[in-house]
């Protein structure tokens, strides 16, 4: 998503700023950012819980959640990226 939001350079005209300012890419870019940033806050909030006699901490499940949904992620495009062809007369 960031990577339709480009920097700005250090001289631009007013004309061409409005063009350049990609309102609506921003605007939802800081509307992600500002959910994660809430979840993440509120995780860092809770302590550990009992259930019975496991303890839970919210911390290492969200760092858990987060590492398993990345390794997802990653080997999701690895798998669209890296096609290997074993036949040389298909390639």
């Amino acid at each position: 998503m960031s990577t339709h939001v480009k920097e700005f350079k250090v001289k631009e005209s007013k004309e061409q700023l409005k063009e350049q300012t990609l309102f609506e890419q921003r605007f939802i870019l800081a509307k992600k950012t500002h959910e994660i940033t809430l979840l993440t806050q509120g995780m860092l909030v809770l302590d550990h819980t009992m259930m019975g006699i496991i303890s839970l901490d919210p911390k290492e499940i969200l760092v858990d959640g987060l590492r398993k949904e990345l390794c997802r992620k990653l080997a999701e495009m690895l798998h669209k990226e890296f096609v290997f062809v074993t036949d040389p007369k298909k390639a």
